[in-house]
């Protein structure tokens, strides 16, 4: 699995299956901030504003921050750059 750290959003993630995911919050009770379809977006904590995920990903994959993750150290995680620019397609055109 490749730990990513995403300049514009400033936090390690993995991609992963979303059916790997197991949220101990709701989903519907995260804040989300859409950019791609209709339930597709960055998903934050309401209340500290914390990153906790991206969706929209093909595959249907999602982004998780590494720091959301219990029993996870992520000063000892080797962290690779990631270049979303070229490498995530394009959304939909107006």
């Amino acid at each position: 699995m490749q730990l990513l750290d995403v300049p514009a959003f400033r936090f390690p993630s993995w991609k992963v299956d979303a059916a790997a995911v197991r949220l101990i919050t709701e989903k519907r009770r995260l804040s989300t901030y859409i950019w791609r379809g209709i339930t597709d977006g960055h998903h934050f904590c309401p209340t500290c504003g914390t990153a906790i995920m991206r969706s929209g990903y093909p595959g249907d994959r999602v982004s998780l921050n590494a720091r959301c993750i219990e029993g996870v150290d992520v000063f000892a995680l080797k962290i690779e750059r990631y270049d979303g620019r070229n490498d995530m397609p394009p959304g939909p055109l107006p």
